[in-house]
């Protein structure tokens, strides 16, 4: 009898010696209906957390549809594929609680809760063989070929009828740790919206149009049901890039991939899914080519004629899946090449692909025709005596010399990666690419026209690594330059702030900052991710540095280890007016009228992201009563020409 432990996310457990867990199979490998495949096997006596309760999942073999699991888990475990013809689908394992067993949190010696694919331990020939034979039956002979047996195809008969309606299962959701209470009231506000626009009452149109205007307030996506621009009969494009693993992509924008895919949501018969649409605009790294997958209805092994794309953390939510919401099974979805840009160069002289060893410290350089002094800004970062970072560089289409001085430094110095957009996507998101792409676990942004110490990294990472988990980020003062380097002064935010409440320390960096050298500051790169990072408007560093006070305290190394330079050709001393900044920050927004002022627009995004900050009711509320009050543009009119207004 499979007796439930009642696992919650984040709890510890051991899988049985494998010993034990065939003791619990019937004659065809199953426990419940759900087998223990072979690869498997190689997890056992190992340690993991609770990824997800797997009271619930989806079956894909009959129309698709939620069921009820009996007493089990998912752990951050996929199948490797190898005893089933190496199909590549890597489908997270199902474990039910009779293979597990509780450990203590602190016995679990600090290990890894992400696990990569494991491949079978063949050392128990004779336990591998029983299994072997139950997951593959061979063709004898039939041109059909061999008939495969997985979790997958044997789910319908693993699991129990679950109607969309039972109430039961999302009180388990919740209960579990699967889904906060936010997220599920996010899914019952849109399974309500989706179904009122689908009434058929006259209002579906109109209800698309007004979702998509209303939703860059609370940082969403377009629709996410839209179909295909391509009408029936007509053949969908094809773009082969190649995609090796290892390599980053930006998935493009809803709008362009919608112009690919027919109205009934296909690219040559691959299934573009709402699903999907949360991760366009997104840079992720390829995990790899799929070219052959298990037909869940039929078990048969089905070669694809065009590969195609996984992302590495890129996973179905179910957060727009009708009748199947907060399903935890995080399918992988399949993504064309054509939905996709590279943004790493296939080969490189400098093997400026994924290193195998994460660095401490990501240097992120966003650029745009900056050739004028990008020479210096590249040959004080390589100079640092902290060695161990890498640097990556974000070509926003430029014009000018930019992309061959990136390409002869990076051939001389392998800790660089350069990327180039094929077209000017704006500061922001040139900025955010970089965090998408970041591996170290300390991340810095470097200004193309800036020079740096020597010691800038050394002295940041020692006072970071110093700090205690609530300091978020280190930052120096600036010794200003001007175009030919000369010194003019030594300036400094006093934006130190020990403060434990996070409005206070939200507070200073809005009343105190004027040059905001804490925006190259050295932050933790998980802490980073948290945020919203950089919005699509001027200002929006402001915002962005507001909403990390919330969630740590800046500490300032009282020395001047930027030389910040101040020049003509700086970006917003070159753009003055309100439309050719907005146009500097989203190009798309260009020639187009605002709906809310600036002031008005930093106002709503401090208040929003005050009220979606990681913190307690009680602190968002006080952070969002500071974004009322505080006046919004204080400082900015003498930040855009990087100069103080007392100086004339």
């Amino acid at each position: 009898m499979n007796q439930a432990l009642g696992l919650k996310v984040g709890d510890w457990v051991e899988v049985r010696p494998k010993e034990e867990i065939l003791a619990t199979l019937d004659a065809n490998g199953e426990l419940e209906g759900m087998p223990f495949m072979p690869e498997m096997l190689a997890y056992c006596g190992q340690r993991f957390q609770v990824y997800k309760s797997a009271h619930k999942t989806c079956d894909t073999v009959f129309p698709v549809r939620g069921r009820r699991v009996h007493a089990a888990v998912h752990l951050s475990t996929r199948c490797s594929g190898d005893a089933h013809g190496g199909c590549q689908a890597a489908c997270l394992l199902f474990w039910k609680d009779a293979w597990l067993k509780r450990v203590d949190a602190a016995s679990s010696s600090g290990g890894p809760t992400t696990i990569k694919i494991h491949r079978a331990d063949s050392t128990d020939g004779q336990a591998e063989a029983r299994l072997q034979a139950c997951a593959k039956r061979a063709a004898n002979g039939s041109a059909e070929g061999d008939t495969y047996v997985c979790q997958a195809t044997r789910l319908p008969y693993a699991t129990s009828g679950l109607r969309w309606w039972d109430i039961r299962q999302y009180i388990d959701d919740y209960k579990s740790g699967n889904a906060s209470l936010r997220r599920m009231l996010s899914g019952l506000v849109y399974s309500w919206y989706f179904n009122l626009k689908n009434a058929g009452i006259g209002v579906g149109r109109p209800m698309e149009l007004i979702y998509d205007l209303l939703h860059p307030i609370w940082g969403g996506t377009l629709f996410p049901r839209k179909v295909g621009t391509i009408t029936p009969g007509h053949a969908t494009p094809i773009e082969e890039l190649n995609l090796q693993p290892g390599e980053y992509v930006r998935v493009k924008p809803h709008r362009e991939i919608l112009k690919t895919i027919t109205d009934n949501s296909r690219n040559r018969g691959l299934w573009w899914d709402a699903e999907m649409v949360p991760y366009c605009g997104g840079t992720y790294r390829v995990l790899r080519r799929v070219s052959k997958i298990i037909d869940e209805k039929t078990g048969k092994m089905q070669e694809m004629k065009t590969p195609c794309i996984i992302l590495d953390g890129v996973v179905c939510q179910s957060r727009y899946s009708t009748c199947r919401y907060f399903c935890p099974r995080s399918i992988y979805p399949y993504w064309r090449e054509i939905w996709l840009e590279r943004l790493t160069p296939r080969t490189s002289d400098n093997a400026s692909t994924v290193m195998s060893k994460a660095p401490t410290v990501t240097l992120g350089l966003p650029v745009r025709n900056g050739a004028r002094y990008f020479r210096r800004a590249l040959s004080s970062l390589l100079s640092q005596s902290f060695q161990d970072f890498e640097l990556l560089i974000s070509d926003n289409a430029s014009t000018d010399e930019t992309e061959s001085i990136c390409k002869e430094f990076a051939s001389r110095d392998s800790r660089i990666v350069y990327a180039r957009n094929a077209q000017d996507v704006g500061i922001s998101e040139n900025h955010n690419l970089l965090v998408g792409r970041a591996r170290g676990r300390y991340f810095k942004w470097a200004a193309h026209d800036d020079e740096y110490a020597p010691t800038m990294l050394e002295r940041c990472v020692a006072a970071l690594d110093a700090a205690p988990a609530s300091v978020v980020m280190v930052y120096s003062q600036y010794e200003l330059i001007d175009h030919a380097g000369r010194v003019i002064g030594i300036v400094s935010d006093p934006v130190d702030s020990r403060s434990k409440l996070p409005c206070i320390r939200m507070g200073s960096v809005l009343v105190h900052s004027t040059f905001y050298n804490f925006t190259y500051g050295l932050v933790r790169t998980e802490v980073l991710r948290r945020t919203r990072l950089y919005g699509l408007y001027p200002t929006a560093d402001r915002v962005l540095f507001a909403e990390l006070a919330m969630l740590g305290e800046f500490r300032e190394v009282r020395e001047p280890l930027i030389r910040y330079r101040i020049h003509p050709e700086t970006s917003m001393r070159a753009r003055r007016s309100p439309q050719e900044r907005r146009a500097l920050f989203n190009p798309a927004a260009a020639g187009k009228r605002p709906l809310l002022s600036e002031e008005r627009r930093v106002h709503l995004e401090l208040i929003l992201r005050s009220l979606k900050c990681q913190q307690r009711l009680r602190d968002r509320l006080l952070c969002v009563a500071v974004a009322l009050t505080v006046p919004p543009f204080r400082p900015l009119q003498d930040r855009w020409t990087k100069r103080p207004a007392a100086w004339g």
